[in-house]
């Protein structure tokens, strides 16, 4: 029996090279894919904090204007002009301090009042 001998001509051997080639693209690119996938997820939880960093602190923002608004209406209406007379002062250093009053008043004509104001120390008017 005579067994036919073939040759493989360097055409054929081209397109081996060529199919391994492609594939070893395709795998490459299924990776690259890959990466490209988990970045995505990344990305997006990383937006998903930052969304909600923004979100808290416009609360707090919120929050704080809303008290800041009510302590600056509450410092404007308890504001007065106290005129008097001040006693037991001999030093400008004698002014400083914080100061507590007790005092009264009444809406006659311009809206009179007294109060009586002394510091830590015991001086004032």
């Amino acid at each position: 029996m005579v067994t036919p001998h073939v040759e493989a001509s360097p055409d054929r051997s081209d397109f081996a090279k060529l199919g391994e080639t492609i594939a070893a693209s395709l795998v490459q690119a299924q990776e690259h894919a890959n990466h490209a996938s988990v970045l995505l997820e990344q990305t997006k939880q990383s937006a998903d904090d930052i969304r909600s960093q923004v979100a808290e602190k416009s609360r707090e923002l919120a929050e704080l204007n809303e008290r800041g608004g009510s302590i600056g209406t509450t410092l404007a209406l308890s504001t007065s002009v106290l005129r008097g007379t001040a006693l037991n002062i001999s030093t400008p250093s004698d002014l400083t301090g914080t100061y507590a009053g007790v005092g009264g008043g009444a809406a006659v004509a311009a809206g009179v009042s007294g109060v009586r104001l002394r510091n830590g120390e015991g001086r004032g008017a």
